[in-house]
């Protein structure tokens, strides 16, 4: 949190956070400190990791939504 405000301070551009984000949890942590929640590793092994390409879009799909949820913030 410390280093993202330290960030904010030097330029007006959102500021996205993305390094070992694998789980719900740590994507809402992040989404209340930054602009951006980014998640490329953790798509990429599902998609190495599933049997084929219809299993790779259903596994990729639920993962995002989960994520999505997770980062929604209350009105």
């Amino acid at each position: 949190s410390e280093l993202v405000q330290e960030i904010r301070g030097q330029t007006r551009l959102s500021v996205g956070v993305g390094f070992g984000i694998t789980r719900p949890e740590q994507a809402r942590e992040i989404s209340a400190i930054a602009d951006a929640v980014v998640v490329g590793t953790e798509i990429a092994r599902r998609i190495e990791d599933a049997p084929d390409q219809g299993a790779a879009v259903a596994s990729v799909a639920a993962f995002t939504q989960e994520m999505k949820q997770a980062t929604r913030r209350s009105r």
